[in-house]
C-alpha cells in the first residue's frame, strides 16, 4: 500500500537534524508527502528539499495566518511578499500555495479580533490570487476562536466571492454543515490524527459524508500525532493510522482508503505536473 500525506512540516525545528531520517522512513514505507510552507524561510527550504529528493516529496509555499498577525506561538510577524512566493511557485515540485487562511484562536497582546481578521483576510485574498495565477492548489488553514466556527464561516464567504480553482481545506474540524459548504465549492477535505481522538463526533460525521473522490489524508507532522502515538512527535509514516480510522468510519478496508486517498491526492496536486 502507498499513502499520500498531503500536509507535513518535515523541516520543522522539532525534528532538529533528524529530518532526513524522517524523510527516509517515509520513502522506505511508500509514503508520499507535501512539505508545507508557513513563511518565507521554510518555504524556500521546502523547495530545496523537494529538489533533493525524487518522486513523492513535494513542496508548498505560503504565509501561515499566525505569521500575518503575529499570533503564532513566538509572536513573530512577517509581511506577505507576493513576488517572492510567486517566484517559488514556478518551481516544478511546488504543488500548492499555503498554508494560508484565517486563525482566530490566539489574539496577540495589543490586538483585538477585528484587527487580526482584517490583516489575515487581506493576505488570504492575495494567496487566492496567487493560487489562481499559478494553477496550484490553495491550502486553506482555518482555526476558529473558542467554541465558534468563525474562521470557517469567514473563509467560506471569501472563497464564494473569489473562489480558487483548486482548494484543499487542511485539518478539518468544523461541523458537517460547514463541510458540505466547502464541498459545494468543489473543495477537497483533509483529515488527520484528530479523528482518532475527537470527542465531538464532528470529524467522524464529516468523514462519513465526503464523496469518495473529495477527501485526502494528512498528518500535520510534527503535530497532532494519531492514536496510538498520541502525545509523541508526529511524522508522515503515521498517516497509516489516520487511514485506519477513516476505514473504520466508512466501513471500508485500509487498502481501499489508502488507494482512494492516494489517487485523490495525485489528481489534485499532480494532474498538471
Amino acid at each position: 500500500m502507498k499513502f499520500y500525506d498531503t500536509h507535513a512540516h518535515v523541516n520543522s525545528p522539532e525534528y532538529g537534524d533528524e529530518y532526513e531520517k524522517v524523510i527516509a522512513r517515509a520513502e522506505s514505507e511508500g509514503v508520499w508527502f507535501n512539505n508545507i510552507g508557513t513563511n518565507k524561510a521554510d518555504s524556500s527550504e521546502n523547495v530545496l528539499i523537494a529538489r533533493e529528493h525524487g518522486e513523492g516529496v513535494y513542496a508548498t509555499v505560503g504565509l501561515h495566518p499566525g505569521f500575518v498577525s503575529g499570533s503564532d506561538a513566538d509572536g513573530r510577524r512577517e509581511e506577505f511578499d507576493y513576488d517572492f512566493f510567486a517566484g517559488l511557485a514556478r518551481e516544478e515540485k511546488v504543488v500548492g500555495i499555503g498554508e494560508c487562511g484565517l486563525d482566530y484562536y490566539r489574539i496577540p497582546a495589543g490586538m483585538n479580533l477585528e484587527d487580526v481578521r482584517q490583516k489575515q483576510v487581506e493576505v488570504f485574498k492575495k494567496h487566492i490570487e496567487l493560487a489562481n495565477a499559478s494553477g496550484k492548489v490553495l491550502i486553506v488553514h482555518c482555526r476558529a476562536s473558542k467554541d465558534t466556527e468563525d474562521a470557517y464561516t469567514e473563509a467560506l464567504k471569501i472563497l464564494k466571492n473569489g473562489a480558487a480553482k483548486k482548494i484543499l481545506v487542511h485539518s478539518f474540524t468544523a461541523s458537517p454543515c460547514v463541510c458540505e459548504e466547502f464541498l459545494a465549492l468543489g473543495a477537497h477535505i483533509a483529515f488527520n490524527g484528530i479523528i482518532t481522538f475527537d470527542k465531538t463526533g464532528n470529524s467522524a460525521k464529516a468523514v462519513a459524508l465526503c464523496p469518495e473522490d473529495k477527501f485526502v489524508l494528512e498528518t500535520d507532522a510534527p503535530y497532532l500525532a494519531p492514536v496510538p502515538h498520541r502525545g509523541k512527535r508526529n511524522e508522515p509514516v503515521f498517516v497509516k493510522h489516520v487511514a485506519e480510522k477513516i476505514a473504520e468510519i466508512r466501513g471500508a478496508t485500509l487498502a481501499e482508503i489508502a488507494d482512494q486517498t492516494f489517487e485523490n491526492a495525485k489528481k489534485l496536486f499532480l494532474a498538471n505536473s
